[in-house]
């Protein structure tokens, strides 16, 4: 899992670089992966100006360039399935909060001290009209090629990241059987504890 974490992390620095993802969608609808582009582009330069880069710096430069990317709404609702029917009104934004957390600190302490890769890109699947988009590349590096899928869906603030797989591994579907984890072995209060500010 982390060798595919470091892959997701790298991939994310260099998606949406070329400009032949975006070409196909039209102007209107690819504006958001513009925008990604330009952070993305920003994250790229940040590690190469900064490549002894601690994790909590670098999760300081996510919080403001790469966190509004994603919907972590959506993705911790993913993450908690059936765990929903039993987060009250008041749990759920800790809930959501803690998610964001723990996945933007992964991020940063893969990302803290790494190169970044070759990337070679795939062509894009889904279909913009209906609001889902999958953008697709590879990252290779030390001999290693890693194949990363970023799920993009259209809600109500635009374009947003709901999950990331590397090489088949969804990060939604990690996080999720990790909190199903804690809940058999500790039960949902512990869970909701550990999740807590």
């Amino acid at each position: 899992m982390k060798r595919g974490l470091i892959a997701l992390l790298l991939g994310m620095t260099a998606l949406l670089s070329q400009p032949t993802l975006a070409q196909g969608y039209g102007s209107e609808r690819i504006a958001p992966a513009l925008a990604l582009q330009q952070r993305v582009d920003a994250l790229t330069g940040y590690l190469a100006r900064h490549p002894e880069t601690r994790a909590g710096e670098v999760r300081a430069f996510l919080d403001d360039a790469i966190a509004p990317l994603f919907d972590f709404d959506q993705m911790a609702y993913l993450v908690a399935g059936p765990i929903n029917r039993y987060l009250s009104p008041n749990q759920r934004p800790r809930f959501v909060a803690s998610f964001r957390d723990i996945f933007l600190d992964t991020i940063a302490s893969r990302l803290a001290g790494i190169s970044v890769g070759s990337v070679v890109y795939l062509p894009p699947r889904g279909n913009p009209a209906q609001g889902r988009v999958n953008l697709a590349l590879q990252v290779i590096g030390n001999g290693v090629a890693v194949q990363l899928d970023f799920k993009l869906v259209e809600g109500r603030n635009g374009w947003r990241i709901i999950d990331i797989s590397a090489n088949g591994i969804s990060a939604v579907g990690y996080f999720r059987q990790h909190m199903s984890n804690l809940v058999r072995e500790q039960g949902l209060p512990a869970l909701l504890n550990r999740m807590g500010r």
